[in-house]
């Protein structure tokens, strides 16, 4: 009754009928157990099995009954606390992952040196655009490392780190990659699981640049449609393979999958797919709109 969220009015009511029906059962089980046992009488159990006697046992009755109903009750919650604890340990083991990605990726040799490449060839032909991108790498690198347990939050505060990124990938490839995004803005402030975007669009423009697509447009949308938040990256970069298609453990998502998972079970659709008229690649996640944050450390 509780897992179908009913009202507690009705879970009293519903409570307090069986108590009296199984006070019956019990009143009825005790005075026949006293007739086999030739303990009454016939003519004395019958006498007995009155309306006038059940009531008077009815308060040891429901004592019983209330008694077997908060055992049940106490079994559940400690089931559910139990899982609840272990669903909070796997999604920070989750989210460190995720971090350790990130941080993997942006200290990568090959990423961090061109960056660092960018903001000295930067510093004598604009001075500003080098001290912003130093800023937006710190800044993104202290994203990274200053999330705690936190699995949730605003969706503005992961397009805040998720701007740091493309700033710095604006800067690496200034001829050679466009980003264009469509953000609702009434979804800002809804709940958004933390560095989600990041890891596809990096997954995207990994996979999306070849020796035949040098120039890659990536297009970010983020919309609602009833009560979920769909997203939605493209780009016009390299197709998948079709062994690939078949599953996305092998695209480098599999945490992302995992997190997606564990935060809403089932309630969530992620597919990446080759575009209908091949020309580029398509990632589509939907997840449940929830407007407003709560304190949560999931």
């Amino acid at each position: 009754m509780i897992v179908r969220k009913m009202q507690w009015r009705k879970i009293l009511f519903i409570h307090f009928f069986f108590s009296f029906i199984i006070g019956w059962v019990i009143f009825f089980s005790i005075t026949f157990i006293e007739l086999i046992t030739r303990q009454l009488s016939l003519k004395t159990a019958l006498k007995n099995f009155t309306f006038e006697n059940f009531i008077n046992v009815a308060d040891l009755n429901f004592l019983i009954y209330t008694a077997m109903v908060g055992i049940i009750y106490i079994y559940y919650y400690i089931e559910e606390l139990k899982k609840i604890e272990a669903q909070k340990s796997k999604l920070s083991i989750q989210l460190n992952n995720t971090k350790l990605n990130l941080l993997k990726s942006n200290l990568h040799p090959h990423f961090l040196f061109n960056t660092l490449n960018s903001i000295s060839s930067l510093i004598e032909t604009d001075t500003k655009q080098a001290q912003n991108t130093v800023a937006d790498l710190g800044g993104l690198l202290r994203d990274f490392l200053d999330v705690k347990d936190q699995n949730l939050i605003t969706l503005e505060q992961e397009l805040n780190t998720l701007v740091k990124y493309i700033n710095i990938l604006e800067v690496r490839f200034p001829d050679h990659f466009t980003f264009i995004s469509d953000i609702d803005d009434k979804l800002l402030q809804a709940q958004f699981p933390i560095f989600l975007l990041q890891p596809i669009i990096e997954n995207s423009i990994k996979h999306g640049y070849s020796y035949d697509k040098t120039d890659l447009d990536v297009y970010l949308s983020i919309e609602r449609e009833g009560e979920m938040v769909i997203i939605t990256i493209a780009n016009n970069g390299k197709l998948i393979p079709k062994k690939f298609l078949i599953t996305h453990k092998n695209i480098g998502l599999t945490n992302t999958l995992e997190r997606l998972q564990s935060l809403y079970k089932d309630n969530f659709n992620f597919f990446m797919k080759n575009k209908k008229d091949n020309s580029g690649v398509i990632t589509h996640i939907a997840i449940p709109y929830i407007s407003t944050i709560k304190k949560e450390n999931v």
